[in-house]
C-alpha cells in the first residue's frame, strides 16, 4: 500500500480527480460490489483506483476514496458483528467523506454521511447503503 498522502487538515480545495480508464473501470467496480453488500471486494477494488494515485495536489481526491475504502471496511466489519471494527472505520472516513463536495466522484455523499451520523447516534447493526451515482 502506498504512503498515507495528505491529512484532512492540510487540504484546503479537493478537485476532481482524472482516473486512468483502469482507475474508472476499479472504482466503477467498486461501487457495484459495495451495491451488492460485498464490501471487503469493493474495499480492494476502491484500494486498487487509489493506489496509483501521487502526491500531488490534483490527486487530493484519493482521500475520498481513502474514505470509501474505511467506510466498505466499516461495513464489512458490521456483517461479521464486529461493531468495535466498525465504529473505528466509520470514524477514520468520516472526515474524509466530508472533504468531498455534496456531489463528488460523480457520487451523491449526502445519503453516506447521513448513514454515518445515524450509526453514530444509533449504532443500528443491521443498516444497509446504497452508494448512487448522480
Amino acid at each position: 500500500m502506498p504512503p498515507r498522502k495528505r491529512s484532512e487538515t492540510e487540504i484546503t480545495k479537493l478537485p476532481e480527480p482524472h482516473f486512468s480508464e483502469a482507475q474508472a473501470r476499479e472504482f466503477a467496480e467498486g461501487v457495484r460490489l459495495f451495491n451488492e453488500g460485498r464490501y471487503w471486494h469493493a474495499h480492494e477494488a476502491f484500494e486498487q483506483a487509489w493506489k496509483v494515485m501521487t502526491n500531488a495536489p490534483e490527486d487530493d481526491a484519493e482521500i475520498v476514496l481513502r474514505g470509501l475504502v474505511q467506510l466498505a471496511a466499516g461495513l464489512h466489519c458490521l456483517t461479521e458483528r464486529r461493531e468495535r471494527c466498525a465504529v473505528q472505520n466509520f470514524q477514520k472516513a468520516t472526515g474524509k467523506l466530508q472533504l468531498g463536495a455534496p456531489r463528488f466522484l460523480n457520487l451523491n455523499i449526502n445519503p453516506v454521511l447521513d448513514f454515518l451520523e445515524d450509526f453514530k447516534q444509533h449504532g443500528n447493526l443491521d443498516a444497509r447503503l446504497v452508494l448512487s451515482f448522480v
